[in-house]
């Protein structure tokens, strides 16, 4: 049966190779077209459904944390002429909106005081208190 099929099929673009042609031609048009509006999203966060707690957390992070892009300030002198410097260089930064969203300069102590421990590891928690106490 399919050999009857591809015979004919043979028999037909043998006797009219340009309507072959043209064919093949419209399909691929078609094809091209078609493929022109796929989009292509490599983010794993995609894959995931949209409404789980953990996805909507990670959209937060991510809305905070936009960029994965940084720029380092890197200053050499006395402590408090970097302080300083440091402190005339923020306001300035922050002012350039359009290319920067966010300028970290100093830790936010109380941040630090209240959720630093949650960075360390259990065990590394035990290890530090068992040296200490």
């Amino acid at each position: 049966m399919k050999r009857q099929l591809y015979t004919k099929l043979a028999d037909w673009a043998e006797r009219k190779p340009w309507t072959m042609l043209g064919l093949g031609l419209l399909v691929t048009l078609v094809a091209v077209a078609l493929a022109s509006r796929l989009e292509l999203n490599m983010q794993f966060k995609n894959m995931m459904p949209q409404s789980h707690p953990t996805v909507q957390e990670y959209d937060r992070i991510v809305d905070q944390y936009s960029s994965a892009s940084s720029l380092i300030v890197v200053v050499r002198g006395e402590e408090s002429e970097i302080k300083d410097f440091a402190d005339a260089l923020a306001p300035g930064l922050r002012a350039m909106t359009e290319t920067i969203r966010r300028v970290d300069y100093r830790l936010d102590e109380e941040f630090v005081e209240e959720h630093g421990f949650m960075l360390v590891k259990a065990k590394d928690l035990k290890n530090t208190l068992d040296q200490f106490a």
